[in-house]
């Protein structure tokens, strides 16, 4: 029998098996890498459900993302100026909320995203359970609206040179495909759809009885006054005794016999200050008018207020470009009246015309001298505001009590145990508070001294607030031809008259008795405005710009039309009536939010959340 002749099989080197190895597993490296970006891994767990409702991996890391990005919008300005220490940068297990360091950033995102998903599956459950909620329209209408959404989205990322995957990756989460989007955004809109749904239901069955309950629950939301305050704490502190000059250091009866004598100095000291504190302290407090008040305060912060806009004014002077001690406390005095008058006549300086320019040839110090009027007076508003308060409803406080004594009375609201029923302060009324110090604050002749002079007694806004319909002719002077949602704005104010006053006429060809019907001017209003309303409902003073509040709060005609011009082009304007007072609208909108917290938590709905997704999300985000 033939032999087979083994064949000879070449070994392979080293370098060429570690050669073979480093590709695979540069292959399997790239396969897992893919893999990951993909979001499969994330996609394929569960992240959230509920009975009827499902949400992904990658969907959780849409909502978490959103959650985040809107928080850090929020905030951004904030986190840039140093109030709030974050850095998006870093890991957020190693960033804390506060300075106890009892919760990291992640606990708070993860947190608020679980709060966040939760809130949009009972939501949803909600919505699917309500008989008065046709639910099959509702998630049609959300699903088209998603699909219009995604179209914008992608026409997005057309115009800035990007696919859309790619898109969707940087501007959501880099696990989530169109298909999450799409679902996420769906599950959104029935959420947000039925939310509204609930608000409008608890706003319209709100009942009188229950806004005057509010109210008269939340006092310090409703109940303000209005006061100038003042406050004086300029105390000295014990000169501090070197315990090395004793034999014994501090155990020695010299030493705390220095220590006492010390203490006893300040004291003394501090008891003088406030005496002196106290004289000028009564002289605010027994002023005959605001306006004598604040004399009398611009009078004593003027030098101090004086000497900083001088320091801000020759910052970088030489030496030589500076008027001498003599010069400057001469020049302080001679302005000082006539700064002091132009702050209480509201005028911005105290030179007009040629007279507020230096002579020429005029030395770095008499330019510097023609400004800084302008610059005290400046600051001495700035006073005046600070010193200009509004405090809420309080019976905490002695201020409190003496501000807002007799409220609970007036409202015919029960006092709580140990309240004492007083009178609500008057205008020109004022309370001294002498602040009570802690022992060891006395030792050293401590103090603080505050007064409060009333502007405004305790009151809640019984402002009418009304109802008004108007129809917007913009005005985009800068037009730019390439436009396509703002063809329609006027290049000139002219053009936007022209037209608002053609048709107003129109408007009011429609007229009975001189009245527009409210149904007719929306038809116009759909059809014409700029605006995204056509209704404002409840408009109070201070929400819309002058020219269009002062026509609304004059109108006293339902159905009287009008134009008026603002800084947006041109308005035809509908009187709609009044609706109710402030203080109550206020109360019924607060009351609702209440009422739909309480109908939230009493929902049993079960959501279940993944939470072992949030270190991978969030570690990506």
């Amino acid at each position: 029998m033939a032999q087979v002749k083994p064949v000879n099989k070449k070994k392979m080197s080293g370098p060429s098996l570690a050669a073979l190895i480093v590709c695979v597993a540069i292959l399997l490296g790239m396969v897992v890498s893919l893999v990951l970006s993909s979001g499969i891994t994330v996609r394929a767990q569960e992240g959230a459900s509920s009975e009827n409702f499902e949400v992904n991996g990658a969907m959780m890391s849409y909502f978490t993302n959103s959650y985040y990005q809107n928080w850090y919008s929020q905030y951004y300005y904030y986190i840039w100026l140093g109030y709030v220490q974050f850095d998006p940068s870093a890991p957020f297990d190693e960033q804390y909320t506060d300075t106890t360091k009892k919760e990291t950033y992640y606990d708070f995102f993860k947190k608020g995203a679980i709060d966040n998903v939760t809130k949009i599956l009972k939501y949803c459950e909600a919505a699917k359970a309500d008989s008065e909620v046709d639910f099959a329209k509702l998630e049609k209408d959300a699903k088209d609206y998603a699909k219009t959404t995604i179209a914008s989205l992608k026409e997005s990322a057309r115009q800035n040179s990007m696919d859309f995957p790619t898109f969707i990756r940087q501007n959501f989460s880099e696990y989530v495909n169109e298909n999450d989007l799409y679902k996420a955004i769906v599950l959104e809109y029935i959420a947000n759809d039925y939310s509204n749904t609930m608000y409008q239901r608890i706003y319209d069955a709100m009942t009188d009885e229950r806004k005057e309950q509010y109210f008269k629950d939340n006092l310090s939301s409703f109940i303000s006054a209005e006061y100038l305050y003042f406050s004086l704490s300029e105390t000295v502190t014990a000169e501090k005794v070197d315990e090395k000059k004793y034999e014994g250091g501090k155990e020695s009866e010299e030493y705390k016999a220095a220590v006492a004598a010390a203490e006893e100095k300040a004291k003394k000291q501090n008891e003088l200050n406030k005496a002196l504190d106290r004289e000028f302290i009564e002289k605010l407090a027994k002023a005959t008018s605001a306006e004598e008040f604040k004399r009398i305060l611009i009078e004593r912060v003027y030098g101090t207020n004086f000497d900083a806009a001088y320091e801000t004014a020759v910052k970088g002077f030489a030496k030589d470009d500076k008027p001498s001690e003599e010069v400057l406390n001469a020049f302080k005095e001679e302005v000082k009246q006539a700064i002091i008058d132009a702050v209480m006549d509201g005028k911005a300086n105290i030179y007009e015309g040629d007279d507020a320019k230096a002579p020429e040839n005029a030395t770095k110090w008499e330019k510097a001298a023609k400004d800084l009027p302008k610059a005290v007076i400046t600051k001495l508003n700035s006073a005046i505001t600070n010193a200009t308060k509004t405090g809420s409803y309080t019976l905490s406080t002695e201020a409190g009590k003496f501000l807002f004594g007799g409220v609970k009375a007036q409202y015919g609201i029960e006092y709580a145990e140990g309240e004492t029923q007083g009178t609500n302060a008057a205008v020109g009324e004022y309370f001294i508070d002498d602040k009570t110090m802690t022992e060891a604050e006395q030792k050293t002749g401590d103090y603080e001294l505050s007064v409060y002079y009333v502007t405004k007694a305790a009151y809640r806004d019984e402002t009418m607030l009304r109802n008004v319909g108007h129809i917007l002719f913009k005005v985009e002077e800068k037009h730019d031809d390439t436009h396509t949602h703002e063809d329609t704005y006027f290049k000139t104010f002219d053009e936007a008259k022209a037209e608002a006053e053609k048709v107003l006429a129109e408007i009011n060809a429609t007229a009975k008795d001189g009245k527009v019907e409210k149904e007719v001017f929306e038809t116009f209003g759909n059809e014409h405005t700029h605006d995204s309303n056509v209704f404002y409902e409840h408009v109070n003073k201070g929400d819309m710009v002058e020219e269009f509040e002062k026509w609304l709060f004059d109108a006293t005609v339902v159905g009287s039309t009008g134009l008026v011009k603002t800084e947006y082009g041109w308005h035809i304007m509908y009187y709609d009536g009044e609706s109710d007072y402030a203080w109550r609208e206020k109360a019924h909108s607060a009351a609702t939010n209440a009422d739909i917290t309480t109908w939230y938590e009493a929902l049993t709905y079960k959501v279940t959340v993944n939470e072992d997704l949030f270190k991978t999300i969030l570690d990506n985000a």
